[in-house]
C-alpha cells in the first residue's frame, strides 16, 4: 500500500469515526448540506493540506499557552492564536464566516467535549481563553 493510499484510508477512517460519534447531532445542528460539504472538503485534503492543518493547530496551542501564562488577551500571541485557529478551521470548513467562528467559540465553552479537547492540550481555561480571543478578534 502506498503512502497516498494509506492517507486516503486514514481520512476515510476519521470521517467514519466522526460520523458515528457526531453524525446525527451535527446534521440536526447544521444541515445535511453543510455536513456533506465539510466531509467532502476533508476527504479532498492533500497530505500537504493536512500537514498545514496540523501545524496551524500546533502553533495555535503554543500561542495559547503563552496567553494563558501572561493573561495578555490583546498581545501578538493572542492574535496569533486566533489567526491560527481561523487558519485551522479553513482547512475543513466549507465556508468561513465571522458568525460561524464566533458560534464555534461559544460551543467550545458550552460543550464539555470541546472544552476538554482544548483544556487537555494546553491546560485549564484554554477553551475559555480561545473563546475570548475569538469573540475579541472577530468584532
Amino acid at each position: 500500500m502506498t503512502n497516498k493510499e494509506k492517507f486516503v484510508g486514514f481520512k476515510q477512517e476519521k470521517r467514519l469515526e466522526n460520523e458515528q460519534r457526531y453524525g446525527k447531532e451535527i446534521r440536526e445542528k447544521y444541515s445535511e448540506y453543510t455536513v456533506e460539504a465539510s466531509n467532502k472538503k476533508w476527504l479532498n485534503l492533500t497530505e500537504e493540506d493536512f500537514a498545514g492543518m496540523e501545524l496551524a493547530e500546533k502553533e495555535m496551542f503554543v500561542a495559547l499557552k503563552i496567553v494563558l501564562d501572561t493573561k495578555d488577551y490583546r498581545s501578538q500571541e493572542a492574535e496569533t492564536a486566533f489567526l491560527k485557529h481561523r487558519e485551522w478551521l479553513q482547512y475543513t470548513s466549507p465556508v468561513y464566516s465571522i458568525e460561524m467562528h464566533r458560534g464555534l467559540g461559544e460551543l467550545y465553552i458550552s460543550d464539555e467535549r470541546f472544552a476538554a479537547y482544548y483544556d487537555d492540550r494546553a491546560g485549564n481555561s484554554t477553551a475559555q481563553t480561545l473563546n475570548q480571543l475569538i469573540q475579541h478578534f472577530t468584532q
